[in-house]
């Protein structure tokens, strides 16, 4: 057999025993077709829960963590950082910046608002009805109904069908301060928002890890204009359109906790908080990143984390029973359910 194809997937020793054969059929797409021309199966006898995949397809091991929750390395993972590809989750596909924050900031009043009105909701109709029917804004006419309805639609979902906003309310029901919500909605902002997703993790990165430091307009102006390059649809963005998505995302930062001050705005900070960080593995694991990618990806850049720091993060997590997690060399387990319960 050629030696990528045997690389594959390395078997532990084990003790024969008769009668118990395993088949594992590998099917190749994406990338791996470049290493593997077809099917390939395997027919050994195995002893139970003493397999375990080979380091390049290292994700978990069988355990008891880990039963019951293993990968299918048939999906090729999304590769944070390069290419456009097909996902649910809007920042990971690296798609156009969007102009939405001209209009206004990211409502996260409103949205919290909202949120405690519809505990109950179980479709975005109900969301609409609480908006625009019952008026739980408390907003004095239809037209500021229907705006908030539509900006509030465009950055947060509100759609429970929808994973990423399905995983977001559960981590929501499980933050136990208002500060861990803010940053969870911040996460979901995001995720959802190329923009917002690419000046979180590369201009207002640096200085959270510097915090306190000054936000200048002027300093996000250049960004953007640097930017212009890898998205010229900023281009096409008035003088403006561009200094007022500027100052309504300063705005935002601040509603969520990333910033302080009223006229001269200056970083914080964030403390670590479970729910934003378990979040942001739903978001990647949804995009079948396996667990060990997860641990090495930047965009837990979103709630200060940079990635050497990630894995300390998550053992302080499993301590305080916020969730699951053990690794060893290049072996990971993540449990996202709540030890404490």
């Amino acid at each position: 057999m050629p030696q990528s194809e045997t690389r594959m997937l390395a078997w532990t020793q084990v003790r024969r025993r008769p009668k118990r054969v395993l088949q594992i059929n590998i099917k190749t797409n994406g990338a791996q077709q470049e290493n593997v021309a077809q099917a390939v199966t395997f027919s050994m006898r195995l002893s139970r829960s003493q397999i375990r995949y080979d380091r390049s397809m290292a994700i978990t091991q069988f355990s008891a963590l880990a039963k019951g929750k293993t990968k299918d390395p048939s999906k090729p993972p999304i590769e944070t950082g390069g290419k456009a590809v097909n996902s649910e989750i809007a920042a990971f596909t690296q798609g156009p910046f969007v102009s939405r924050l001209s209009a206004c900031s990211a409502l996260y009043v409103d949205f919290y608002s909202l949120l405690n009105a519809g505990a109950s909701a179980q479709s975005s109709s109900d969301y609409r009805a609480l908006i625009l029917q019952h008026n739980c804004l408390a907003k004095r006419t239809s037209s500021s109904r229907n705006k908030a309805w539509k900006e509030l639609k465009a950055r947060y979902l509100l759609d429970p069908t929808n994973v990423l906003f399905r995983d977001f309310l559960e981590e929501w029901r499980r933050c136990t301060s208002d500060q861990e919500r803010a940053l969870t909605a911040y996460c979901l902002l995001a995720l959802n928002d190329c923009l917002v997703a690419d000046l979180g993790s590369n201009y207002l990165f640096p200085r959270i890890r510097k915090a306190p430091t000054e936000i200048r307009q002027d300093d996000i102006l250049a960004y953007l204009h640097a930017s212009e390059a890898k998205h010229p649809e900023l281009k096409e963005w008035t003088r403006n359109t561009t200094i007022a998505v500027v100052r309504k995302y300063i705005a935002s930062i601040r509603d969520f906790g990333l910033a302080k001050g009223v006229y001269k705005k200056q970083t914080v900070r964030p403390a670590l908080y479970a729910s934003p960080v378990r979040l942001l593995i739903r978001a990647l694991r949804a995009s079948r990143n396996g667990d060990l990618k997860i641990v090495r990806s930047p965009w837990f850049r979103l709630v200060g984390l940079d990635t050497q720091e990630v894995v300390d993060a998550l053992s302080e997590l499993s301590r305080q029973g916020k969730l699951g997690f053990r690794m060893q060399a290049d072996i990971v387990e993540l449990d996202l359910e709540d030890r404490q319960r």
